[in-house]
């Protein structure tokens, strides 16, 4: 299991590092890489004291931060790199050539230059990423994953590969996979893809079908909440809940709401 963490060292991110520590703890091989970004709009070599001045901060906060990760599992590898390079930009590019497993992030926070949110990070992970991302509210602790569950709408997934990220998951923690459709005006009569079933063949799973009850976001969390859920998964494409959240400015800030880590799954 190989897994990217980006950390601005806010509380957020230091937590969602935690937390996949935690997680790979059932792995025999486990390989953490910790990603901090010092990003600048420089000109004429300006800031290049300021660089150094956070890459020294950045280095001594790492030796303290690897060390309290290894107290939370002392059989996992830890390595951390600094880079020069907007993160968001960063981060995928360095998701998808080092073949990463997961990105671990924070749902919330800010960045050390505090002008740029973690969830603004998050949400382009979600929208560029290819690698699974999945995001850690920052009062999350890690508990054993016993339930899954997995979003399904009326929309057809293009690539049902996708779906092996959820089968890895389940097969390795041994969680009940619960697939769930919420229920919104202007929905197809088909409420999930039927291939979905097909590839999830020889697994036992549930299916719950409910009514959206004031937001997508409230709706999810008292499904998760009443069904013990640990880690909510869901396809990014066209019309599904990640899509519907984000589309309108004012309700971005919903998705990051979600009460429990949430595995965004990119299809392209």
């Amino acid at each position: 299991m190989k897994i990217l963490c980006p950390i601005d060292f806010s509380e957020a991110s230091i937590n969602a590092c935690k937390w996949a520590v935690s997680f790979v703890k059932g792995y025999e091989e486990a390989h953490i890489k910790l990603a901090h970004f010092i990003f600048f709009k420089r000109r004429a070599g300006m800031f290049m004291q300021i660089d150094q001045i956070f890459k020294e901060r950045a280095e001594t906060d790492f030796e303290q931060l690897t060390k309290e990760l290894h107290k939370e599992n002392p059989n996992v590898t830890i390595d951390y790199s600094i880079y020069s390079a907007n993160p968001k930009d960063g981060i995928v590019n360095i998701a998808k050539s080092k073949g990463f497993d997961y990105v671990v992030v924070g749902s919330t926070g800010l960045t050390a230059l505090k002008n740029m949110t973690i969830g603004s990070v998050t949400e382009y992970l979600i929208n560029k990423c290819k690698v699974p991302v999945l995001a850690i509210p920052a009062d999350a602790k890690f508990n054993p994953i016993h339930n899954v569950a997995l979003a399904v709408d009326d929309e057809l997934i293009e690539n049902l590969s996708v779906l092996s990220t959820v089968k890895d998951l389940c097969a390795h923690t041994k969680a009940n996979l619960h697939l769930v459709h919420v229920e919104e005006k202007g929905d197809s009569p088909f409420e999930y893809d039927p291939g979905v079933d097909m590839y999830l063949r020889g697994m036992q799973y549930s299916y719950d079908k409910i009514p959206k009850v004031e937001s997508l976001t409230e709706t999810i969390n008292d499904y998760c909440q009443r069904n013990d859920i640990d880690i909510l998964c869901m396809v990014h494409h066209k019309r599904n809940w990640i899509t519907r959240i984000l589309s309108k400015s004012v309700t971005k800030a919903k998705l990051f709401k979600l009460e429990l880590p949430f595995l965004v799954l990119d299809q392209s």
